[in-house]
């Protein structure tokens, strides 16, 4: 990562017009490193459905030239006021966009927002993190490990035992009369519907984990399928024509990002799961594809595919020692509830009858 001096402008925007999406959009498709959760379609899915109060979009822009945006939203985190990413528990990777990969410009946005007191930056890569560490008032902590797989040359499943893969063909072998794979891009909002209503009755679901409790997640899929279609791609594995597993992640550059993935638990015994991701990744590497990236998580299925990991992290800042040592507190105990699985269901588990019960009204 390299150093720009001579940064020219920097400005905060606070309302959102045609011209300045249009420059966003330029920008992004300019960037080395673009992706859905720095895009404009993100930040304006996001928006429209969860309706944050307020928000600030960072601008870096040289002579007339726009070459960094960080959109941030007003929000709590752990019970503090911050500026954060737009995304919340919805966000896979930092929504920071810029032209290069240059330390200056992440300096400049820095010394920014850092007038707005408290800041909250989520799923930064490693190298963004190393920008951040040892400067005062600032914690740089571990958030999410991404496990990916390169499928240039090689075999798509050399990390695949023998034993999981002939489980995986032996059961495509034995129900293959029954099932159908859709591999969906551009997907419509009836495609939507269904992997709503996969994830619903799904394993997840039962352990108080599913992606879409939420009236609000399921709005935010809604908006990014209407306004991203072009970069979504979905896939359904059917069984007897009913739907009971999908995946749902974006493609862009030959680079595919698993966000969603489900199954119904009363398929257990087909391993649909397996079955659709092994199907997927074959199907990629057919179409020329180059990484997978599965997304957070490092557990379950993704770590039977590659042992290959990426660690990304969270970056708190406070001029408060006493916030600092909130969020490092609350941090930690996250960590000790993660590690002991048991005690961890149970929370799901009590917090999935609080959503039910909060949005039975809502539901959609």
């Amino acid at each position: 990562m390299k150093a720009k001096e001579n940064m020219t402008k920097i400005e905060v925007i606070r309302e959102v017009n045609d011209k300045f999406i249009l420059a966003w959009d330029i920008l992004w498709r300019d960037s080395y490193n673009p992706h859905l959760f720095n895009s404009s379609k993100w930040f304006l899915s996001y928006v429209n459905s969860f309706n944050p109060t307020d928000y600030h979009i960072v601008v870096l822009s040289e002579g007339e030239k726009i070459v960094a945006i960080l959109p941030l939203i007003k929000d709590k985190h752990y019970a503090i006021n911050v500026l954060r990413n737009s995304g919340g528990k919805y966000l896979d990777r930092s929504s920071l966009l810029t032209e290069e990969n240059d330390t200056g410009v992440i300096t400049d946005i820095f010394k920014e927002i850092s007038k707005y007191q408290n800041l909250y930056l989520a799923e930064v890569d490693r190298e963004t993190s190393e920008v951040f560490r040892n400067k005062k008032n600032i914690l740089v902590l571990p958030s999410s490990v991404n496990p990916y797989l390169t499928l240039d040359g090689e075999s798509c499943f050399r990390f695949l035992s023998k034993k999981n893969e002939s489980k995986i063909l032996n059961s495509f072998k034995k129900y293959k009369r029954f099932i159908k794979i859709r591999h969906i891009v551009k997907p419509t909002l009836r495609d939507a519907k269904t992997i709503f209503e996969i994830d619903k009755y799904s394993s997840k679901a039962q352990k108080g984990k599913e992606s879409f409790s939420r009236p609000e997640a399921k709005i935010l899929i809604k908006t990014l399928v209407k306004r991203a279609a072009n970069f979504i791609v979905i896939d359904i594995l059917y069984f007897n024509k009913i739907p009971v597993a999908y995946t749902f992640g974006t493609a862009f550059r030959k680079i595919y990002h698993g966000m969603y993935t489900a199954y119904r638990k009363e398929y257990k015994n087909i391993i649909p799961g397996k079955m659709l991701i092994y199907m997927l990744i074959q199907k990629l590497k057919e179409d020329g594809y180059k990484i997978i990236d599965f997304g957070r998580g490092g557990g379950g299925l993704k770590s039977d595919f590659t042992p290959n990991k990426k660690i990304q992290y969270d970056i708190y800042y406070s001029p408060s020692p006493v916030v600092r040592l909130w969020w490092y507190s609350l941090y930690l105990l996250k960590n000790f509830v993660l590690n002991r699985n048991r005690f961890y269901q149970f929370l799901c588990s009590s917090k999935r009858l609080l959503n039910i019960t909060r949005y039975r009204i809502l539901e959609i």
